[in-house]
């Protein structure tokens, strides 16, 4: 009898928690003309790139639709080993995070959290840097991007540690700076970096 009686009441119960579970997408979309007063899928994509990074739970993916961002952006939470936030642009389009015409920031795309992932995004027009990863930043990935038309393209900060670079195309960088930068003004090391076809 009790044990009908649990069953009648914990079926519903794990039902709920299992639509809860399943209810949150691990694909957020934004678009250029989105609002993040949507709700991040494709049909209804959120209108900033920190929003969606605001949202991003470790694993979770933002699919970037095909178009200029001008927005400063910065990550907003660590992902996690074996489930990195990861950033990139939705199949077959293309997204340029854009300086052009922004006076309140001099860095593009600001990395102050570990297991980041950025992939094939183009990052252009930063009077100082294109993708910043602050200090003690870790297990970040930057693959198949493209950063020009920046003070320096990529810089690393001191602490920051198992990082990857890939298939990177940096060009068109100021003259007295670096394509890529990696800085320790107190001493603190960089290390476990591999840089490759970059």
């Amino acid at each position: 009898m009790l044990t009908t009686r649990l069953r009648r009441i914990a079926s519903p119960m794990i039902a709920m928690i299992l639509s809860l579970a399943t209810a949150r997408s691990d694909l957020l979309y934004v678009a250029p003309t989105g609002n993040d007063g949507n709700s991040g899928t494709i049909a209804s994509p959120l209108g900033t790139i920190n929003h969606a990074f605001e949202l991003a739970q470790p694993g979770d993916t933002i699919l970037l639709r095909g178009g200029v961002y001008n927005q400063l952006v910065q990550t907003f939470r660590d992902g996690a080993p074996g489930a990195p936030i990861t950033l990139m642009n939705a199949p077959g389009e293309v997204a340029y995070i854009d300086g052009t015409g922004i006076t309140d920031g001099r860095n593009g795309f600001i990395i102050v959290n570990s297991y980041i992932t950025v992939v094939g995004v183009k990052v252009r027009r930063w009077p100082d840097t294109g993708i910043w990863a602050q200090a003690d930043v870790g297990f970040l990935t930057i693959r198949g991007c493209e950063v020009y038309e920046c003070g320096n393209c990529i810089s690393l900060f001191q602490g920051d540690h198992d990082f990857l670079i890939d298939s990177v195309d940096l060009h068109h960088f100021a003259e007295e700076s670096a394509g890529f930068d990696a800085t320790s003004h107190d001493g603190t090391p960089i290390y476990n970096g591999v840089i490759s076809n970059s």
